[in-house]
């Protein structure tokens, strides 16, 4: 995975959801529906994309980001 990315979004998802846990015990970490609202828009800013609806709903964990992050940034 891309560093960079990866520090970005654990940055992201660690303050949206008011985080103070490890790197290992945020990459397991499940957030609700309104976190994951906050998460997508925080990353839609940052990254300057824009998510599909129909991919959002997939995005539900930190390395499933990453990997949409690395793979749309190409």
């Amino acid at each position: 995975m891309n560093n960079k990315i990866e520090a970005d979004v654990l940055k992201i998802v660690s303050n949206e959801a008011k985080l103070k846990i490890n790197k290992k015990e945020i990459l397991n970490y499940r957030w609700d529906s309104l976190q994951h609202i906050k998460i997508i828009i925080a990353i839609e800013k940052k990254f300057k994309v824009k998510i599909s609806t129909s991919d959002i709903g997939k995005l539900n964990d930190i390395k499933s980001l990453v990997v949409y992050l690395k793979k749309i940034k190409k």
